[in-house]
This record gives C-alpha cells, sequence and structure tokens, in this order.
C-alpha cells in the first residue's frame, strides 16, 4: 500500500462497497427466488397430496396466511402464497 493518501482511502473504501453491496443484493435476490419457488412447491404439493387437505379445501391459502402471519412469517399474505404458487407452477423445472 504504498502511496496510500486519504483520495486512495476513499476511492478503495468506496469501491469495495458498490462491489460487495451489488454481490450482497446479488445474493439476496437468489435466495429469495428460491424461498418463494420452494413456498409454491409445498403449497402445490400439499393440495396434491396433504393427508389433511379436505379440511382446507377453498380456504386453503385463506387458513395458510394467517397462520404463518401469527407464526410472524415474512411475505405471507393470501396475495403472496397465491403468487408463490404460481410462480411455482410456471418454472416448476428449476428444482
Amino acid at each position: 500500500m504504498k502511496n496510500m493518501d486519504f483520495t486512495n482511502l476513499t476511492h478503495n473504501i468506496s469501491t469495495i462497497d458498490e462491489l460487495l453491496t451489488s454481490k450482497a443484493k446479488q445474493s439476496i435476490n437468489i435466495c429469495i427466488t428460491i424461498r418463494n419457488w420452494l413456498f409454491g412447491y409445498y403449497i402445490q404439493e400439499y393440495e396434491l397430496n396433504g393427508s389433511d387437505r379436505a379440511k382446507y379445501g377453498e380456504r386453503l391459502l385463506e387458513s395458510l396466511s394467517e397462520e404463518l402471519q401469527q407464526n410472524k412469517v415474512p411475505a405471507s399474505t393470501y396475495r403472496s402464497l397465491k403468487l408463490y404458487k404460481q410462480f411455482y407452477q410456471c418454472y416448476s423445472s428449476i428444482g
């Protein structure tokens, strides 16, 4: 680190911040995509094979949303769960 001055210091720190923040955002996006796909997968599988699925019937997503929100699971509204299921159905081959 020869010839380090204040300008080089701020430039190096700024460059590192930009690069690693970008990588962190990319990793988070990948993880969120996998999470959403898995939510859809489990919902679909439950609808097809759940041992007590008849108990919930048409209200599955509403009941699931209520339970998940009580358990403080983020992004578990009825609409979100419906979108996760649609996402899985459209991209089931991701798995």
